[in-house]
Order: C-alpha cells, then sequence, then structure tokens
C-alpha cells in the first residue's frame, strides 16, 4: 500500500546550504512526500536553486520587503504532482498549490500567520483557499495560536477569544477539513512550542485533512504528521 505522507517544519531560517541539505536529509529520512516549510527567509527575487533527486519540484512563497517569513511546498518525486495553479500572497506568509495525480484533484496549503491578529488572518486567508481549492484539501503550517486551548496548551487558555477560536474553526469545517493529530490521537496530548514568556506548553503547527475518507489514489495511506524544527545550524 502506498504511503503519502505530508510533514510541516518550522525551518527558522533556510538561507544557509548546509541547514537546507541538514533539512532535506531530515525528509527523506522521514519519507515525506509532501512537505510544507515555514520561516524560510527568502526574498522575493533570491531564492536558490533547489533540484533535489528525491525533492524536484519546490514552490515559494516570498514576501516583498522583509526575510522574516516566507513558506515553502516540496513534493517528492514519488509523488509526481502535476502542478496546474499556484496562489502566495505578497507578505510571504502563504502558499496554495493544486494539480492533478492520475484523475485526482489536491490542494495543498502551507501557511504561516502573524502573531498578531491571528484569527483574522486565519479566516481570510481560508477564504482565499476556499475560493482557490479543488478535490482533496490538505492544509499544513504554523497558525500561531492554540485552536483547541483545552487540549492543545497545558495552560487550558489561548490568546484569542473564544468567539474568535470558533470562526476560525468553522472556516475549517466550511472547507471540510479536521486537525489530523486528534483525528488519529484522540486520547494523546502532544506540544510544539514552548513559551517562555507565558511558562506553557503549546501546539501551534497543525495539518488539517479532509473529515471524510479520501478515495483510494493508488491506495494511500494518511500519515500526517508536525514537527517545529528548531536551528540546526548557522
Amino acid at each position: 500500500m502506498a504511503t503519502l505522507k505530508v510533514c510541516s517544519f518550522n525551518v527558522r531560517g533556510l538561507n544557509s546550504p548546509a541547514k537546507r541539505n541538514q533539512v532535506i536529509t531530515m525528509m527523506r529520512k522521514q519519507q515525506v512526500s509532501v512537505a510544507m516549510l515555514q520561516e524560510t527567509h527568502y526574498r522575493e527575487g533570491h531564492t536558490p536553486r533547489l533540484n533535489h533527486l528525491c525533492y524536484n519540484q519546490w514552490f515559494h512563497g516570498v514576501s516583498s520587503s522583509s526575510a522574516s517569513k516566507g513558506v515553502s511546498i516540496a513534493l517528492h518525486k514519488n509523488f509526481p504532482l502535476h502542478v496546474l495553479s499556484s496562489q502566495t500572497d505578497p507578505d510571504g506568509r502563504f502558499i496554495f498549490i493544486k494539480g492533478n495525480l492520475g484523475s485526482q484533484m489536491f490542494t495543498f496549503g502551507n501557511i504561516y500567520a502573524p502573531n498578531t491578529s491571528q484569527s483574522v488572518w486565519l479566516i481570510k486567508t481560508l477564504n482565499v483557499l476556499r475560493d482557490f481549492a479543488e478535490g482533496l484539501v490538505i492544509l499544513g503550517g504554523d497558525c500561531n495560536l492554540t485552536l483547541y486551548p483545552l487540549l492543545d496548551s497545558s495552560t487550558g487558555s489561548s490568546s484569542s477569544s473564544n468567539v474568535a477560536l470558533s470562526r476560525v474553526r468553522g472556516s475549517l469545517e466550511a472547507l471540510g477539513l479536521v486537525d489530523s493529530w486528534w483525528a488519529l490521537n484522540p486520547q494523546l496530548k502532544d506540544y510544539s512550542f514552548f513559551s517562555a514568556a507565558h511558562r506553557s506548553y503549546q501546539r501551534l503547527d497543525y495539518i488539517f485533512v479532509p473529515i471524510r475518507p479520501c478515495p483510494p489514489v493508488s491506495g494511500p495511506l494518511w500519515a500526517p504528521s508536525y514537527c517545529r524544527i528548531m536551528p540546526l545550524c548557522t
């Protein structure tokens, strides 16, 4: 049975060739099919030429004004998606791609939310994704907030109000998406970030997959995961 493994990584900068090599090596060892990278720190017109033997398709969203953001999607050669179109924002905070593999359409989205007004940004971005998406939708990235405070925060609280969080979750439901971690691990808590200021552990990184079981595409077994990457080298 074939496996489609989707991972989300906050890489905190990929301008160093050594660090790019380390991240790609980790992706290869974990047999990642689709990698969603946040905080690549690429600038417009200065994205590196990536022609890896395993990851031969790369798509980037970059900021025109700052090198502190940036998002990328990498596809493994064993997932030969024929990409038909893509959409990014000028701030380098999201990238959406869509294409077909045989008769099945896929849409992949990668987001890196700001650390203020997160819920407003997320709702707006999810509306853009809804207009863009076709086929099976898979969305990953760093939301910079806990969508389910009782489950995703060691303190049980969130910086956003319950009303705002409910609206974000409603936008995800409108896209037919569910948090993959809790779908696969309903009894298990895990966190991806420690806030020293608030002395709390939080899960800010998510991969959302279709609520309904996906139709077989060469018999895929979904294996979503996430990993918040600390700086590997300077």
